[in-house]
């Protein structure tokens, strides 16, 4: 009898722990369908935000606050009784730990992005920025930060597989939008640090700015043209107008050889860019480089030593034109797009190589510049203005270098001062600079050149084999002005260009139109280097391709991919495939972008394979042969 109670109360217990399981798994669903729904209306939302801000900040709290409340409730929900308790069961609570590490990481980014919405609303007026409030935004970026590292470390180690498909693209979506906020959130509170100190907020600045012609092509993206120099106090910037480059830049005969790091002088020295003459100076692609050199040219042609320098190039100032108001020249309002146009093709047109005629085209880009910089110190504070100097930044169209260490650390980590460096990353990055016509005649045809990069990551156990392949285009028209297309070689294009990868990368090949070509090969700004000289004319098309393997690092493979600053930016194409037996989980770009304007981040992370896998390929490799079970 007492075994018959016995049994029938274990039959009961286990009917009750059986319904009790039912119900559990029907609340975790119920709440992992709810909080699903809220946290793809946060996503939908917060990608707006960032593709589309608002044109008036009294606009986005009322939205952040929405969608933290949104994050909020998707926590709590997977955070009550029965989803927790289906989220300790091996296999199947997998997909509601990885929903609960993607609310917990949104609510926490949505809570930082309205406390630096708080922080950042004074931070002065038009014409003066309030440097104190700068540094004390700086120090609420740090901390919220510091905050955001939890909750974005488990939403990046949130598991993707052996759970549902559309439940994995959620979470690797999530990860791949929110994982890195809070190495953004440290990149924007060192350049709110840096900028502090370079307006003047620990004394006073001596500052060089530079613009750059992108029609005739230098690594950091185009000849130095025109320059103002000034200083900053207080938050105040104080500017004296443009002038060109020629009334101090010394000639030929009369250069003086500047300091200049040795490898600069060695790969870029043959070209007089380590001279007082300017023209050349930013052939290298690095900017940090390339500014600091600029400085020593200004001390020697202009008596003035400036510790901190600004690259500025045509695209840079029609951002900051689309951001504030239309520009003014000769009458004209000009958008953004038509002033790229206006300086790099119509300022050519009809116009000889006499000293008259290029004197009034040179006025025309010292009035454009001056009149961008001073709709820059003049702007009112918005989101739009900010969005479009980050643009400009990504874009290596903007870039500050400053001559104190602890601000130049702080401008590198925000991705602000145009290095080249890849901090032991792979690295994709194209450096053409324009050997112009003939020795000391240049010509104005790289804004009618078409460029295309295809990256191509292969990625095994231990290793990655890349591909990157250059395509160049010839598309510049007949009927140019002689001092555009060249006097002795009308329309042909030479320049020296530049190929990077990983500074442990071994080469496998290199070759031209699917010819096994020479380059010549250096180390530089932390990666290998592969120097040649194309030669294109009138619609012709070049090709090169470089293959390379990089070892993986703790099981992952990541490329930098830095655009050169062209008038007309580089299409791109990205592909990440694996060799048979290996799964990976990648972030960062894939496929094609018609318009390669950004600084980007590719990351491939092998997955680790499972015991029974580790068994078999350990089989497999002890007896050459392949294993099944």
């Amino acid at each position: 009898m007492s075994r018959w109670i016995s049994a029938r109360t274990a039959r009961r217990a286990l009917i009750v722990l059986g319904v009790l399981l039912v119900f559990c798994v029907l609340w975790a669903l119920r709440s992992a369908l709810a909080a699903r729904s809220d946290l793809q209306a946060v996503r939908a939302d917060l990608t707006a935000l960032r593709e589309h801000p608002p044109a008036e900040r009294a606009s986005l709290t009322p939205r952040l606050v929405k969608d933290r409340d949104k994050a909020r409730r998707a926590s709590s929900l997977l955070g009550q009784p029965g989803p927790r308790l289906i989220a300790g069961v091996p296999l199947l609570g997998r997909s509601l730990d990885a929903e609960r590490a993607v609310a917990d990481a949104a609510a926490a980014a949505v809570e930082a992005a309205i406390d630096i919405d708080a922080a950042t609303r004074s931070l002065g007026t038009a014409g003066r920025v309030d440097v104190t409030a700068l540094a004390k935004a700086a120090t609420t970026l740090q901390a919220r930060a510091d905050k955001l590292a939890g909750p974005m470390a488990r939403l990046r180690a949130a598991p993707t597989s052996r759970m549902p498909g559309f439940v994995s693209r959620s979470v690797r979506e999530a990860q791949d939008q929110l994982g890195g906020v809070d190495g953004q959130l440290t990149r924007a509170a060192a350049a709110a640090r840096a900028l502090s100190g370079v307006l003047g907020g620990s004394g006073d600045r001596r500052l060089l700015v530079v613009l750059e012609n992108n029609a005739e092509l230098r690594g950091t993206g185009g000849l130095v043209s025109t320059f103002a120099v000034g200083t900053t106090h207080a938050g105040v910037l104080r500017l004296q107008p443009f002038r060109d480059v020629r009334e101090v830049a010394a000639e030929v005969d009369k250069a003086k050889v500047l300091p200049s790091p040795a490898d600069y002088a060695a790969h870029y020295g043959p070209y007089r860019a380590n001279t007082t003459i300017w023209r050349n100076i930013t052939m290298s692609p690095d900017v940090p480089t390339a500014a600091a050199v600029l400085a020593e040219a200004a001390a020697a042609t202009t008596g003035m030593r400036p510790d901190v320098v600004m690259l500025l190039d045509v695209p840079g100032i029609a951002g900051i034109v689309d951001a504030t108001e239309p520009i003014v020249l000769d009458g004209k309002k000009l958008t953004g797009d038509e002033l790229i146009r206006s300086l790099l093709v119509e300022a050519y047109v009809g116009t000889d190589n006499s000293i008259p005629a290029q004197n009034e085209r040179r006025k025309r880009e010292e009035q454009a510049a001056d009149a961008a910089l001073r709709d820059l110190t003049n702007a009112a504070a918005s989101l739009s203005f900010a969005k479009a100097l980050a643009d400009a930044t990504a874009g290596r169209h903007l870039a500050l270098w400053s001559a104190r260490p602890a601000e130049q650390k702080d401008l590198e980590l925000a991705r602000a001062a145009g290095s080249v460096d890849p901090g032991g990353a792979d690295l994709a990055l194209v450096a053409a600079n324009n050997l112009g016509d003939s020795p000391g005649v240049g010509n104005k045809l790289d804004y009618y050149i078409s460029r295309r990069v295809k990256v191509s990551v292969v990625v095994g156990h231990d290793s990655a084999r890349v591909t990157q392949t250059l395509t160049m285009a010839n598309q510049s028209p007949t009927g140019l002005a002689p001092y555009v297309e060249g006097v002795k070689r009308p329309g042909r294009v030479l320049e020296l260009v530049q190929l990077a990868a990983a500074a442990d990368a071994r080469i496998v090949s290199f070759e031209s139109g699917g010819v096994g070509a020479v380059a010549d090969q250096w180390r530089e700004d932390g990666s290998r280097r592969l120097a040649f000289v194309i030669d294109l004319g009138r619609t012709q098309v070049g090709s090169w391709t470089l293959t390379y393997d990089v070892p993986l690092v703790n099981g992952r493979y990541r490329m930098l991919l830095l655009p050169q600053a062209l008038a007309r930016p580089a299409s791109l194409d990205v592909t990440v495939t694996t060799s048979p037996g290996v799964s990976v989980h990648t972030s960062g770009p894939r496929g094609h972008l018609d318009e390669w304007d950004s600084s980007l981040e590719l990351t491939v992370s092998v997955d680790k394979p499972g015991l029974l896998k580790r068994v078999r390929d350990r089989l497999s490799r002890f007896w050459n042969e392949p294993v099944s079970f």
